[in-house]
Protein backbone atom coordinates (compact mmCIF):
# COMPACT_ATOMS: atom_id res chain seq x y z
CA UNK A 1 0.00 0.00 0.00
CA UNK A 2 1.28 3.40 -1.32
CA UNK A 3 0.94 6.10 1.95
CA UNK A 4 -0.67 9.29 0.42
CA UNK A 5 0.52 12.81 1.17
CA UNK A 6 -2.16 14.13 4.09
CA UNK A 7 -4.96 15.42 2.39
CA UNK A 8 -4.70 19.43 3.61
CA UNK A 9 -4.13 20.51 0.02
CA UNK A 10 -1.01 22.06 0.18
CA UNK A 11 1.15 19.59 -1.75
CA UNK A 12 -1.67 19.04 -4.77
CA UNK A 13 -1.73 22.96 -4.81
CA UNK A 14 2.13 22.74 -5.35
CA UNK A 15 1.46 21.14 -8.80
CA UNK A 16 -1.35 22.86 -9.46
CA UNK A 17 1.18 26.33 -8.85
CA UNK A 18 3.79 24.48 -11.24
CA UNK A 19 0.94 24.70 -13.66
CA UNK A 20 -0.09 28.08 -13.47
CA UNK A 21 3.56 29.47 -13.35
CA UNK A 22 4.20 27.53 -16.89
CA UNK A 23 1.54 29.60 -18.38
CA UNK A 24 2.28 32.98 -17.07
CA UNK A 25 5.74 32.22 -17.82
CA UNK A 26 5.85 30.79 -21.39
CA UNK A 27 3.38 33.94 -22.35
CA UNK A 28 5.78 36.55 -20.71
CA UNK A 29 9.15 35.01 -22.78
CA UNK A 30 10.41 34.85 -19.30
CA UNK A 31 12.42 31.29 -20.05
CA UNK A 32 14.19 31.53 -16.53
CA UNK A 33 10.86 31.24 -14.90
CA UNK A 34 9.97 28.79 -17.53
CA UNK A 35 12.81 26.39 -16.52
CA UNK A 36 11.95 26.64 -12.59
CA UNK A 37 8.97 24.42 -13.56
CA UNK A 38 11.19 21.56 -14.58
CA UNK A 39 13.88 19.61 -13.13
CA UNK A 40 17.58 19.50 -14.85
CA UNK A 41 16.73 16.62 -16.67
CA UNK A 42 13.30 17.36 -17.60
CA UNK A 43 11.37 15.52 -20.61
CA UNK A 44 9.20 18.01 -22.86
CA UNK A 45 7.83 17.79 -26.04
CA UNK A 46 10.52 14.96 -26.66
CA UNK A 47 13.53 17.56 -25.49
CA UNK A 48 15.61 16.45 -22.35
CA UNK A 49 16.71 19.25 -19.85
CA UNK A 50 16.79 22.98 -19.43
CA UNK A 51 19.15 23.54 -22.53
CA UNK A 52 17.09 21.99 -25.35
CA UNK A 53 13.60 22.72 -23.48
CA UNK A 54 14.43 26.47 -23.87
CA UNK A 55 15.75 26.05 -27.45
CA UNK A 56 12.48 24.47 -28.84
CA UNK A 57 10.27 26.71 -26.68
CA UNK A 58 12.09 29.72 -28.46
CA UNK A 59 12.50 29.00 -31.82
CA UNK A 60 8.41 27.84 -31.78
CA UNK A 61 7.77 31.25 -30.04
CA UNK A 62 9.77 32.97 -32.32
CA UNK A 63 7.12 32.53 -34.63
CA UNK A 64 4.65 34.40 -32.53
CA UNK A 65 4.24 38.29 -31.25
CA UNK A 66 1.78 37.52 -28.47
CA UNK A 67 0.52 34.23 -26.65
CA UNK A 68 -1.92 33.20 -24.07
CA UNK A 69 -2.14 30.17 -22.18
CA UNK A 70 -5.28 29.01 -20.46
CA UNK A 71 -4.83 26.06 -18.11
CA UNK A 72 -7.69 24.37 -16.19
CA UNK A 73 -9.35 21.38 -14.71
CA UNK A 74 -6.64 20.40 -12.48
CA UNK A 75 -6.17 16.99 -11.07
CA UNK A 76 -3.60 16.59 -9.08
CA UNK A 77 -2.64 13.44 -7.43
CA UNK A 78 0.88 13.35 -4.86
CA UNK A 79 2.36 10.12 -3.43
CA UNK A 80 5.18 10.60 -1.09
CA UNK A 81 7.90 12.46 -3.20
CA UNK A 82 6.35 12.55 -6.37
CA UNK A 83 3.09 13.64 -7.96
CA UNK A 84 1.19 13.79 -11.46
CA UNK A 85 -1.32 15.75 -13.23
CA UNK A 86 -3.59 16.20 -15.55
CA UNK A 87 -4.72 19.16 -16.77
CA UNK A 88 -6.16 21.05 -19.63
CA UNK A 89 -4.99 23.76 -21.82
CA UNK A 90 -5.60 26.54 -24.33
CA UNK A 91 -3.09 27.98 -26.07
CA UNK A 92 -3.41 30.90 -28.45
CA UNK A 93 -0.62 31.93 -30.68
CA UNK A 94 -0.60 35.44 -32.66
CA UNK A 95 1.07 35.52 -35.62
CA UNK A 96 3.73 37.79 -35.98
CA UNK A 97 3.13 41.18 -38.77
CA UNK A 98 -0.87 39.72 -38.92
CA UNK A 99 -1.86 38.94 -35.16
CA UNK A 100 -3.85 35.38 -37.33
CA UNK A 101 -4.65 33.51 -34.63
CA UNK A 102 -3.23 29.83 -34.28
CA UNK A 103 -4.93 27.91 -31.17
CA UNK A 104 -4.48 24.48 -29.86
CA UNK A 105 -6.50 22.88 -27.05
CA UNK A 106 -5.32 19.81 -25.17
CA UNK A 107 -4.09 18.09 -22.03
CA UNK A 108 -0.84 17.86 -20.65
CA UNK A 109 0.17 14.75 -18.28
CA UNK A 110 2.50 16.21 -16.13
CA UNK A 111 4.77 13.82 -13.94
CA UNK A 112 6.31 15.53 -10.59
CA UNK A 113 8.93 15.01 -7.82
CA UNK A 114 9.70 17.10 -4.85
CA UNK A 115 12.80 18.90 -4.15
CA UNK A 116 14.38 20.91 -2.05
CA UNK A 117 13.48 23.94 -3.91
CA UNK A 118 9.84 22.74 -4.39
CA UNK A 119 7.75 20.92 -6.73
CA UNK A 120 9.40 20.39 -10.46
CA UNK A 121 7.69 18.75 -13.53
CA UNK A 122 10.40 15.79 -14.63
CA UNK A 123 8.16 15.15 -17.70
CA UNK A 124 5.46 16.76 -19.39
CA UNK A 125 3.75 14.84 -21.99
CA UNK A 126 1.55 17.29 -24.25
CA UNK A 127 -1.24 15.98 -26.06
CA UNK A 128 -2.98 18.27 -28.31
CA UNK A 129 -6.60 17.27 -29.34
CA UNK A 130 -7.76 20.01 -31.59
CA UNK A 131 -5.99 22.96 -33.66
CA UNK A 132 -7.97 25.59 -35.73
CA UNK A 133 -6.13 28.57 -37.75
CA UNK A 134 -2.97 28.23 -39.28
CA UNK A 135 0.37 27.27 -37.92
CA UNK A 136 2.96 29.64 -38.79
CA UNK A 137 5.96 28.93 -40.65
CA UNK A 138 9.39 28.77 -39.01
CA UNK A 139 11.71 31.23 -41.01
CA UNK A 140 15.53 31.02 -39.49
Amino acid sequence: MVDRIPKDGRAERGLIDIGLRYARAIDNRDFALVLTCFTEDAIWFGRTGHREIEAAMRAFLSRYGTTQHITTNFEPVVLERTGTMRSLYMATHCQLGTGAPFVIGGRYQDRFVSTPGGWRIMERVVHVDWETGLRAEHHG
